[in-house]
């Protein structure tokens, strides 16, 4: 399931995924060590800070090394049996 709509709307072409999964357990377990009291509050805080970790991430460190990138691993769209028409290796 994918609302590629709605996350195009909000997001734009930022994808946050990859810094939410890095940083939403240091931003819990320095919110946990530094005593912030369990509820609901708390949550929405971590939420707050994951979401503005990946941003920054996203900004400063991911967009600008993608943008650099010059050759695609896997490019998107190719032929998927290789530029010799051999298949892929299967493992």
């Amino acid at each position: 399931l994918s609302l590629r709509g709605m996350s195009q709307r909000i997001l734009g072409s930022r994808d946050l995924s990859y810094g939410l999964y890095i940083y939403h357990a240091p931003v819990i377990l320095a919110l946990v060590r530094s005593g912030v009291p369990a509820g609901w509050l708390s949550v929405a805080a971590a939420v707050l800070l994951s979401l503005a970790c990946a941003a920054l991430s996203w900004s400063c460190v991911e967009r600008p090394f993608l943008e650099r990138k010059r050759i695609a691993l896997h490019p998107v769209g190719g032929d998927p049996g290789g530029a010799d028409g051999a298949e892929p290796a299967e493992g």
